[in-house]
């Protein structure tokens, strides 16, 4: 067998070691248990009964995308987070200095929630999930009177598994009235087949080029363009929808520029961390709307544009795709101007695979058993 070598052996001298705030975070994500939060279904819940969509017989992308847009603007924007819950269900401090703000969901390691897909599955395990053998969930009491009485009840009838259940089978299970009887079947019966992939976008690649560059803001305007050169109601439509998604993100992103802001102009903030959250703030407020203007700039960009899409889908083998590919433009250029070295783009990236796993997809108990425990399925 040949003898394989490599050419470039820069990381021969790196270790996990010389990053002392990494380490400890990394030590922080492998301690905590992930904990379900009701933030996502309390504000899709909240804007679907607002708008009286839940009794509308179809609900449009157009609709669709305003709720995603609503979610985005009105999440709470985490630049750092403080504590986390271990595996005895107990809170314990985390020391975060993440230079990547945002999170997928209001918690350290968070658990998505999405009622209008398969969440409510979980329903009858609120009050047992925090004790399971495998991968148990933290869920707070107080939570789980909200998904009881407020969130959970709205979707009884109303996800896309109880819509087409009851578009088939009017009288639940007894009265077929359908052209095609058989369209539940399989997701009734068979156990082995993994029945969240008919509820999302799974085995993706998204393409972050164009949110790099130009970034959102020119894409934003070029669904203006787009939509002006249509007469087709549903591509005008779909236009329009892709504005409001886009919107959602920018917003978000502009939130936590201004959450650092303040938290870096508060007197209780220490000048290390002072200089730590101005840095985020100024390239929050660039990106995702801007094109990217440095690599550090580019890997926000991907993890913000990362966040807006398991907010939308559930986490079901979505991948980051080539990310070598789209990021060297951006690595070589910045260590060809002296303003990153290989060391530093190293940590970068460590930090960003963390954030990645800052969440697990909501799994019902007999999931965990079918394959063995089951972890984020993010596809790397």
């Amino acid at each position: 067998m040949n003898r394989v070598t490599l050419g470039d052996v820069s990381l021969r001298g790196i270790s996990l070691g010389q990053y002392d705030d990494l380490r400890t975070l990394r030590k922080a994500y492998f301690r905590a248990v992930p904990e379900i939060c009701i933030e996502r279904p309390r504000l899709v819940t909240d804007y679907h009964v607002e708008k009286g969509l839940l009794d509308q017989p179809r609900i449009s992308i157009l609709d669709k995308a305003r709720v995603y847009r609503k979610v985005l603007e009105e999440r709470i924007p985490i630049v750092s987070h403080s504590f986390a819950r271990d595996h005895d269900m107990q809170q314990f401090p985390v020391d975060d200095k993440s230079p990547f703000a945002g999170s997928t969901t209001s918690k350290f390691k968070g658990v998505l929630l999405h009622p209008e897909l398969l969440a409510l599955a979980m329903w009858s395990e609120l009050n047992t999930v925090s004790k399971r053998s495998q991968n148990p969930f933290y869920i707070d009491k107080n939570d789980i009177e909200t998904l009881n009485l407020a969130i959970f009840p709205h979707w009884l009838k109303k996800s896309v598994w109880e819509i087409t259940r009851y578009r088939d089978y009017p009288g639940q299970f007894h009265t077929t009235i359908s052209n095609e009887p058989d369209n539940m079947t399989l997701l009734q019966n068979a156990v082995f087949f993994i029945t969240s992939k008919v509820l999302c976008i799974s085995h993706a690649i998204p393409d972050f080029s164009k949110a790099l560059n130009p970034g959102l803001g020119s894409m934003i305007e070029e669904t203006v363009l787009k939509e002006g050169d249509t007469s087709d109601p549903s591509k005008k439509q779909f236009y329009q929808a892709v504005r409001e998604v886009l919107k959602g993100i920018i917003s978000y992103s502009r939130n936590l520029a201004n959450k650092a802001r303040n938290d870096a102009d508060s007197p209780k903030t220490d000048p290390a961390e002072k200089s730590r959250l101005k840095e985020i703030a100024e390239i929050y407020q660039n990106v995702p709307k801007n094109a990217a203007r440095s690599f550090r700039e580019a890997l926000t960009t991907v993890w913000i544009c990362w966040t807006a899409i398991h907010l939308e889908n559930p986490n079901v083998g979505m991948s980051l795709g080539r990310l070598d590919q789209i990021l060297y433009p951006y690595y070589i250029r910045d260590i060809k101007a002296g303003v990153l070295t290989v060391r530093k783009a190293l940590e970068l990236i460590c930090y960003l695979w963390l954030k990645i796993g800052d969440h697990v997809p909501m799994m019902p108990e007999t999931g965990e058993q079918l394959f063995g425990g089951t972890g984020s399925n993010q596809a790397i």
